[in-house]
């Protein structure tokens, strides 16, 4: 059984008790291994002690907790790096990298997946006798410094969560030939349609008629996810229909409810529109299917090339048709039968007007992408998911 070992970049703990959209992939992994035990997995990542505590209902994946800081230590790494930096030569790593380097030779691992944190890999295979492999999560870096070299280098695999990355792997170091592969990514249907999401009434909860049509962004509450444009196109919307609502489920962060000052520009812009517009904060991922069950439609308008969009394809989970900007690789994860694709450019809030105005008023096409929402959905279950990433790990 080949010995895997799966890193985070040391931001939250496994299992995902804090939530984080990559700890949220690794918990897929995680959960699907514990079914059918085909890898003997170890996880590395940060101390938690809640986290410590789930882990010990896992019989099948180890984890190794590291701290992420130690005082006085991480400034000399620091200037250590910052004098290796400019000399071109390797980093000396800091506290999280070099614990996990004492951890991996102590497990001695067949391969090592760098999940979302690409610049470990280096230092890991000058270290560790093992192959490495990185999944992108985002795109690389734009300015390729030498530090990006030596850590592509090291790489002996790389793994885009759509084509638009993989795309942009290729391309970003294209002197360099390395195998470059695509693993969508996906959520927990499990969880999201768990009884639990499936009866909780939340437009009672909100005090939302039933006769209402909503339309439901989840994610994270920033400029570049286009929730500023979607107020806009919904604030013009409410002027013509009366009987719709707009849910903003999620914070500028994750995990937290205090307001950014974009957050507060976004409150302030729909202050005339009353309860027409809810905001929620944060929502765990445990309960987030209870509000997309209470919508009708989800609303992704990125106005930056999103990587993947686990939101979109949590609402195609729960049998929600979407609308969602040409950006990165989301138009990957819908077709024209349960979604409705707008250009992100100078004229997306009109676009995303005209968008939201056909599926209420389109009731045919609006009933048949329900149906196929769930139908496109299952091309991203967690088990194709988790077939996948073996086959990619069983080629090395």
């Amino acid at each position: 059984m080949k010995k895997v070992v799966l890193i985070n970049n040391g931001e939250l703990p496994l299992p995902n008790v804090k939530g984080g959209a990559v700890e949220t992939l690794i918990q897929l992994l995680i959960d699907e291994n514990e079914k059918n035990h085909q890898i003997d997995l170890h996880v590395c990542c940060v101390a938690d002690e809640k986290a410590k505590q789930a882990s010990c209902n896992y019989k099948n994946t180890t984890f190794h907790y590291h701290k992420r800081y130690k005082k006085g230590v991480d400034f000399l790494y620091k200037c250590a790096n910052y004098i290796l930096k400019r000399l071109n030569l390797p980093s000396c790593g800091n506290v999280y990298q070099n614990g996990i380097v004492k951890s991996l030779k102590i497990i001695q691992p067949d391969l090592v997946v760098l999940e979302g944190c690409p610049n470990f890999a280096e230092r890991i295979k000058r270290k560790v006798c093992c192959k490495v492999v990185a999944r992108y999560h985002n795109l690389p870096t734009k300015v390729m410094m030498g530090w990006d070299r030596m850590n592509y280098e090291a790489t002996d695999l790389f793994i885009g969560i759509s084509d638009y990355v993989s795309n942009c792997v290729r391309n970003h170091f294209a002197d360099i030939d390395k195998k470059v592969v695509t693993v969508y990514n996906s959520v927990d249907d499990e969880v999201l349609n768990s009884n639990e999401n499936l009866h909780r009434d939340i437009r009672e909860e909100l005090g939302i008629p039933k006769s209402d049509f909503v339309f439901l962004y989840t994610g994270r509450i920033q400029p570049y996810k286009g929730v500023l444009e979607l107020l806009k196109a919904f604030s013009l919307l409410s002027q013509e229909q009366s009987n719709i609502r707009l849910l903003i489920v999620g914070s500028n962060t994750f995990s937290s409810n205090k307001l950014s000052n974009f957050e507060e520009e976004c409150h302030s812009l729909v202050e005339t529109l009353g309860d027409k517009v809810i905001f929620t904060g944060y929502i765990p991922y445990q309960t987030i299917g209870a509000f997309y069950h209470a919508a009708n439609v989800g609303v992704f308008p990125s106005t930056w090339e999103e990587p993947f969009a686990l939101t979109c394809l949590e609402s195609l989970m729960c049998g929600l048709p979407c609308i969602i900007t040409k950006s990165g690789g989301m138009p990957e994860i819908v077709d024209g039968n349960c979604a409705i694709i707008v250009d992100k450019d100078m004229d997306l809030v009109s676009r995303l007007k005209e968008a939201m105005q056909r599926i209420i008023s389109d009731v045919n096409f609006y009933e048949k992408a329900k149906t196929h929402s769930l139908e496109r959905a299952q091309l991203f279950n967690k088990k194709n998911h988790f077939s996948k990433y073996l086959e990619v790990m069983n080629t090395l």
